[in-house]
């Protein structure tokens, strides 16, 4: 527990990590098996940290770091650096900064806050769902078996070949869709249905597009 003053942790194997309002804490390579901050915490290295990261205060920061839990974004600020991260899943309402990708492979949380800065985000498994005013300007990807839950909003392009529901949403950008999208009351820049299943209920969308051996319905709404 790092209570106060400056920790530094270089290759090392720890369990849990604490560090207080005030503490500073970085972790550069080795483990943990939990992590929670509330003054300002780097996890970097190609570190891993078993369990869940959960931010209560403060500023978190992890590049090319691994969770094997959950990021828990409940307050301060949370930054994903150019090298990336990987998490199981994303929660909390606290605002975080994609400087690179912030890969998700087993989602099952939602995430009020919002997420900014010129990084991507990444779905590889499980569903996230997404109810903030998001304006980071990279793509946000959903693959193939992993769901996106769209209530809120993505300021940028949107490819999925997952299952993607966007009930009351928007998506800035454009949206790709080789999988299965459900929209509902929603707003879209333009969609390419490319493959699969697009249904379109009472949404307003640009220019539609449906390639060959695609479905694409519209109820309602307005193209």
């Amino acid at each position: 527990s790092n209570t106060a003053g400056t920790a530094t942790l270089t290759n090392t194997t720890a369990g849990a990590l604490t560090n207080a309002d005030g503490a500073t804490l970085s972790l550069n390579g080795g483990s943990a098996t939990s992590a929670t901050n509330a003054g300002t915490m780097s996890l970097s290295g190609d570190n891993s940290v078993s369990g869940d990261v959960t931010n209560t205060a403060g500023q978190l920061t992890l590049d090319s770091a691994t969770v094997g839990g959950t990021l828990a974004a409940q307050g301060g600020n949370f930054t994903v650096g150019s090298n990336a991260a990987t998490a199981n899943s994303l929660s909390g309402s606290g605002n975080g900064t994609l400087v690179g990708t912030l890969n998700l492979t087993d989602a099952s949380d939602t995430y009020s806050g919002v997420l900014s800065g010129a990084g991507s985000l990444n779905i590889n498994g499980g569903t996230e769902t997404l109810s903030g005013a998001n304006t980071y300007t990279g793509v946000t990807t959903v693959s193939q078996g992993a769901g996106l839950n769209l209530p809120g909003s993505i300021a940028s392009d949107l490819t999925t070949a997952g299952t993607t529901t966007i009930a009351g949403g928007s998506v800035g950008g454009s949206t790709s869709n080789s999988g299965t999208l459900t929209a509902s009351n929603a707003t879209l820049r333009d969609l390419s249905n490319t493959g699969g299943t697009a249904t379109l209920t009472n949404t307003t969308a640009g220019a539609l597009t449906n390639a060959d051996g695609a479905t694409l319905s519209v109820s309602g709404g307005s193209a």
